[in-house]
């Protein structure tokens, strides 16, 4: 067994040692160290789901109208943020989920969770060509539990400044949000129950209550969830930009959505 240890230290101390050279007279030179950096995917304790394509948002038009309104007979879930697990996790750094609709949300629109979503209308035969505007009303409502010391509270969010809970897919202030955690609650889950389905109250009540989010505390266990969508009983507004004309207008809008951690 030591003879075999040896003969590898050997072999390990030849290949080191084949690239060096000893140089006459030597004036120097470069000493390279590399190697690779194995990228391990970043761990929060949020999922995510971006809603489905819904393609069958049909309706009529007279020849010569350039507006007509579809109704939302069934809630279009846009965004849905909740925890992985239904037990409360311990705050940390780097753990606030920052929401981008990519200007398509106007975010100083919102009242009482409702705001305002404009969306670029395209051809859907021939998507670089944009055929008017359409708009709609979106809604959204986050929530959170905190317990620290045996005292637990709860709350409806707000995101007034980036780096906050769920920042870019809020409200900016407490009169653009609904005023309570089962508000938020209720509001979210008219879009999907699936977004709700995790929350942890951890013993809080449904306090009346409106804060902005950070679950940055490590004394403190927090759970949350975040829901946002079209709800069922309200219309999109599509917007041509010239008169329709021909038989068919075939249409397409797309919302970017790109979610991060702060």
């Amino acid at each position: 067994m030591k003879k075999t240890l040896v003969a590898i230290a050997l072999a390990v101390t030849t290949v080191s040692g084949s690239a060096m050279a000893w140089t006459a007279s030597g004036t120097g030179g470069n000493l390279e160290i590399g190697g690779n950096i194995q990228v391990n995917p970043y761990d929060t304790p949020w999922e995510v789901e971006v809603g489905a394509s819904v393609m069958d948002m049909s309706a009529s038009i007279n020849k010569g109208n350039k507006i007509v309104a579809i109704p939302v007979t069934k809630a279009i879930p846009v965004l849905g943020i909740r925890t992985t697990a239904t037990t409360a996790f311990t705050g940390a750094t780097g753990l606030n989920p920052q929401i981008d609709y990519g200007n398509a949300v106007d975010l100083a629109s919102f009242n009482a969770g409702k705001g305002q979503l404009s969306l670029p209308l395209m051809n859907a035969a021939d998507p670089t060509v944009e055929i008017g505007k359409m708009k709609a009303t979106i809604v959204a409502a986050a929530g959170i539990s905190h317990l620290q010391g045996g005292v637990a509270g709860s709350g409806s969010l707000f995101a007034a400044n980036a780096n906050e809970a769920f920042y870019g897919g809020l409200g900016q202030s407490e009169s653009a949000i609904v005023d309570s955690t089962q508000a938020a609650l209720t509001l979210a889950q008219s879009i999907s129950p699936d977004y709700v389905a995790k929350f942890d109250w951890q013993g809080a009540s449904s306090e009346n209550k409106t804060s902005t989010g950070d679950f940055g505390s490590t004394d403190t266990t927090f759970s949350g969830f975040y829901g946002a969508g079209l709800q069922s009983g309200t219309s999109i507004i599509l917007e041509l930009t010239k008169p329709a004309e021909t038989d068919t207008v075939n249409w397409k809008a797309s919302l970017p959505i790109t979610v991060s951690y702060q």
